[in-house]
């Protein structure tokens, strides 16, 4: 297939705490990568979670001994389950790194009478904006308070419970807005997210704001059952047909297929050939992935400790071609008359 055997490039083994939906969530590589060598790292180690920065030897193949540099730690890391972990860089931002956190199992928890997960003093249920050099926050960040080291100057988006997995859109970028593939408590939503707005998760779980948020910046296109993981986006080629198209994995039900519609792209409507079922079912993804050379991407590790080496990561390759278009002529032309009646049919099909 055209690809080498996979060798380790770093072993965080000793530090990685790996129990439960806790582990090695998150991994990003540095858009100028050819010069910095960097790749970046969200992981749960026995204390907190972190995001950390490695650099490659001048080969690539390798992590440079000692390289490892502690970009942002503490990090919510009370429970083992709603870890989310994601780390993107934005088309249009390649300095600054997002990242998402899960509500670490204290969503219900508040402070001052706001939802932990709402409070931008609080990690829990958020998405993160950084700096790529020193993990500190942004001015442009929606909660910036003057001190690049607070808390709520590194938030970007609030009101999340597990944001396991979000992406932006390719091609022709949007500035602020990312979409996000977020595990609820019965019910999983796929949102439209804007800088700065509220997700709406809270004590009342599903049957409050989650399904339905007061903030018209966040905005749910998309519902199904648990449990909801990869996402990603073709604008164009095959694997948009009819326009620009959103891949949702589900852990339990293969990965499904939508066109963004809309003025704004904030809605989905399912393709017609697909009936609104699966695109697959036997694949699924908790990471989805366009690869630079068109093919979609799917990593798997069936909700367990991924240390055994024996889960998957598949290709996803358009190998269809256009379909055929009936034609054929009669004799006689037309092929009417008393019956009965015997009709040649040649095709030209």
């Amino acid at each position: 297939g055209g690809f080498l055997t996979p060798t380790d490039f770093a072993d965080l083994t000793s530090q990685v705490n790996w129990s439960g939906e806790a582990g090695l969530l998150g991994l990003a590589v540095d858009p100028d990568f050819a010069v910095t060598r960097h790749v970046f790292l969200f992981y749960s180690t026995d204390d907190d979670q972190r995001i950390t920065r490695l650099t490659s030897n001048p080969g690539f193949t390798a992590m440079e001994p000692g390289s490892e540099l502690v970009l942002l730690s503490g990090l919510p890391r009370t429970a083992n389950f709603h870890k989310a972990g994601e780390l993107r860089f934005h088309p249009l931002d390649p300095e600054t790194l997002f990242c998402s956190t899960g509500d670490d199992g204290e969503g219900i928890g508040t402070s001052g009478g706001i939802p932990l997960v709402q409070h931008p003093d609080f990690y829990h249920g958020k998405i993160l904006r950084i700096s790529k050099d020193n993990g500190q926050g942004v001015s442009s960040n929606p909660f910036w308070d003057g001190d690049p080291t607070s808390i709520r100057s590194r938030v970007w988006a609030v009101g999340f419970r597990n944001p396991f997995r979000f992406t932006f859109y390719p091609g022709a970028p949007i500035a602020d807005l990312l979409y996000s593939s977020e595990n609820g408590d019965s019910t999983d939503r796929c949102s439209w997210v804007l800088k700065g707005s509220n997700g709406a998760w809270s004590a009342a779980g599903d049957a409050g704001g989650f399904l339905n948020p007061p903030d018209p910046n966040h905005h749910v296109m998309q519902t199904l059952p648990p449990s909801v993981l990869g996402i990603a986006i073709a604008d164009s080629g095959p694997f948009a047909p009819g326009g620009p198209t959103l891949y949702w994995a589900n852990w339990l039900s293969g990965i499904r297929r939508y066109h963004l519609t809309g003025a704004d792209l904030d809605t989905l409507t399912a393709i017609p050939e697909d009936g609104g079922q699966v695109f697959t079912d036997d694949i699924v993804g908790t990471d989805l992935e366009f690869g630079p050379d068109g093919n979609l991407y799917a990593a798997w590790s069936n909700g367990d400790d991924s240390t055994g080496g024996f889960f998957s990561i598949w290709r996803i390759r358009f190998s269809g071609v256009d379909p055929p278009v009936a034609a054929f002529s009669t004799s006689p032309n037309p092929p009417t008359g008393p019956a009965p009646l015997m009709v040649s049919f040649t095709d030209s099909s």
